[in-house]
């Protein structure tokens, strides 16, 4: 497991880890299909993505005290359970609300509320490397460095793997991260000659996307970028509850004979896992990974522990829920903050390091 912390301009601060999935599937008999380009990424290539992840000053045990102070100093008002006479009561309606709340914020904000994700490339370059080869390559942050016995499975396997190359996004919402995917994924079905006369990769690409919120998803349906790559098989997309539905009972087609199970080259969870109740997230990790191909990769990115969001709420009345680190913002959605702990050990258990 590799893992990165960062603090982004303009952005509060954000906790990423991805996640390798060899230690559930080490003795399968199948591995891991690699970035399906048909030319092979420079040796010498310098993974130049150490930038995007820096921190800005260096993070110590002082000030993990100091803000927990603050945090502790606000406890008695911040908590509703001991701050309300009906706190287990408030507590327990949003639980029940989840799905409600996510509705009514997507009937309310639309399409307008989160930008296009459009750093993904930048943040994983290897396991996006498959759809931005061609501008990662010449900028020199493919990602690899030649010398790393993963990145060289992963070239190894795509001359012998010939299933297509599939994305899935898990949280998907409107599909701020599924549509520039499938953006790209339309510009190198087209694509039959790029620069330096490199042929385009030969397999087709697939970017599906599952959300909590059927009206998330119908709105997702009703994107044109969206209906086209669907029209070429290029893109699903469905309602999902990671907490309680398998992906072995999420069927991709009316047939009925192929599930969402061991399906993902790549799976993603950018910030739907901290919308989760902290007692659920464990089964969800593990719908969570269960999505993945033997040698799949689960792409991580969430809120961090302190962050500039966990302090504001902190220090509000009536915002923290029954689980430490866990909080209800002002629309009715939760949010929980991890640490690179919380993650490890959810995907531990998952069997996913």
């Amino acid at each position: 497991m590799t893992q990165k912390k960062q603090k982004m301009s303009e952005e509060i601060n954000e906790l990423t880890t991805v996640v390798e999935y060899y230690k559930l599937y080490q003795s399968a008999s199948t591995t891991p299909p690699p970035p399906p380009a048909t030319t092979d990424p420079p040796t010498n290539a310098i993974d130049n993505n150490t930038s995007f992840w820096s921190e800005q000053e260096e993070w110590t045990t002082n000030h993990e005290t100091t803000l927990q102070s603050k945090i502790n100093q606000n406890q008695s008002k911040c908590d509703i359970v001991s701050s309300s006479p009906n706190g287990r009561y408030i507590v327990n309606q949003y639980e029940k609300d989840a799905c409600l709340n996510w509705e009514n914020f997507y009937r309310r904000n639309k399409t307008n509320f989160f930008k296009d994700r459009h750093y993904l490339a930048k943040a994983f370059p290897r396991e996006f490397h498959p759809l931005y080869w061609d501008e990662l390559m010449e900028k020199g942050e493919d990602g690899t460095s030649g010398n790393d016995e993963n990145d060289t499975q992963h070239e190894t396997n795509l001359k012998h793997d010939d299933d297509d190359y599939v994305y899935v996004e898990i949280g998907c919402g409107v599909g701020n991260a599924v549509l520039p995917l499938l953006e790209r994924s339309t510009l190198l079905a087209k694509t039959q000659q790029i620069q330096n006369n490199n042929p385009p990769p030969s397999k087709k690409i697939s970017v599906w996307g599952f959300d909590f919120s059927s009206v998330a998803i119908d709105l997702l349906h009703q994107d044109e970028r969206f209906i086209q790559a669907q029209k070429d098989g290029r893109a699903k997309a469905a309602v999902w509850d990671i907490t309680c539905t398998s992906p072995n009972d999420i069927l991709l087609s009316q047939e009925g004979n192929q599930t969402l199970y061991q399906k993902a080259n790549v799976a993603m969870l950018l910030f739907c896992l901290s919308a989760i109740n902290p007692t659920k997230m464990k089964k969800a990790a593990l719908h969570a990974s269960q999505t993945l191909k033997p040698g799949g990769i689960l792409c991580f990115r969430d809120y961090g522990r302190y962050d500039e969001a966990q302090m504001k709420l902190s220090s509000q009345r009536n915002k923290k829920l029954d689980s430490p680190n866990f909080y209800v913002k002002s629309d009715g959605t939760r949010c929980y903050y991890f640490t690179i702990e919380d993650v490890e050990g959810l995907f531990g258990e998952a069997g996913v390091v």
